[in-house]
């Protein structure tokens, strides 16, 4: 056996360590190198198939029949106006129906009226009416007090038209 100085063998011995390590960095090193090139690859072949289906959707939006959806958007639109139209137009004809059967239900059934202004919007109601009694025309006032159609009401103009008959003007505000 050849003479070998010591320092010689902790360079010989250091170099079967050293040998080691580089061969497992080396090896971890191309492990991440291939996980890299691997994931570099499949977001590649991703986004081209990506790229391919957005291009067919845009094929397709692009042989939709956009003319024939829009008319009949058009279409439902005006047929949306014209229901609205209708809808206001039954209101507007049934609302003095309600004011006349509210008026109606809370009018005593000897009281009548000579005359009337009525605002159907703002829900009003101006009369002049006749009570053929002061009995009558209190049991009136009460039957106002006391409905729940009138949102509220005030007595003017009360007099004695022929005795004893009452004469009055009521002016009111139904509930919707």
């Amino acid at each position: 056996m050849p003479d070998i100085s010591l320092l010689q063998q902790e360079y010989y011995g250091a170099e079967e360590e050293e040998s080691r390590v580089p061969g497992i960095l080396s090896t971890i090193a191309f492990v991440v190198l291939a996980i890299v090139i691997g994931g570099y690859a499949t977001a590649y072949i991703y986004d081209q198939m990506l790229v391919k289906r957005t291009a067919e959707i845009s094929e397709n939006i692009k042989n939709l029949k956009v003319g024939e959806v829009a008319d009949t958007v058009d279409e439902l639109k005006k047929l949306g106006t014209q229901a609205k139209i209708l809808k206001e137009l039954r209101e507007a004809h049934t609302a003095p129906t309600k004011l006349f059967l509210a008026m109606e239900g809370s009018t005593h059934p000897s009281v009548f009226f000579e005359d009337a202004v009525i605002d159907v919007a703002a829900r009003k109601i101006k009369m002049n009416g006749i009570a053929p009694s002061t009995a009558v025309f209190a049991r009136q006032a009460e039957i106002y007090k006391g409905d729940e159609r009138v949102a509220a009401f005030m007595l003017d103009g009360i007099g004695y038209a022929k005795k004893p008959a009452a004469s009055f003007q009521v002016n009111m505000e139904i509930k919707k």
